[in-house]
């Protein structure tokens, strides 16, 4: 049952790519069907220069579904509190 799955030790390994495009060679190597990705993005650029972060969102998006197809990816945006306006709020 779930009790007892949760009970068991699961390993863990955790890689920060950190965006660098010198690692982009490697990513074949890290990047699998078997794994949970965190996608983190700065919604205070986001706002600002919107086109360099799409462009960077889609980087990592087509990379990872490229290397692992059936993985679930979470977008996480941080720093929105640092352009919080009307207009900057629509625009989400």
């Amino acid at each position: 049952d779930l009790f007892s799955m949760l009970e068991k030790d699961i390993p863990i390994s955790l890689w920060d790519f950190a965006g660098q495009s010198t690692y982009y060679g490697l990513h074949h190597l890290f990047l699998n069907d078997e794994g949970v990705f965190v996608l983190v993005f700065n919604m205070s650029e986001a706002l600002t220069s919107s086109d360099t972060t799409i462009d960077y969102l889609k980087f990592w998006l087509c990379s990872i579904q490229f290397n692992a197809v059936h993985s679930p990816i979470l977008l996480v945006g941080t720093q929105l509190d640092r352009k919080t306006n009307e207009k900057n709020l629509s625009f989400i």
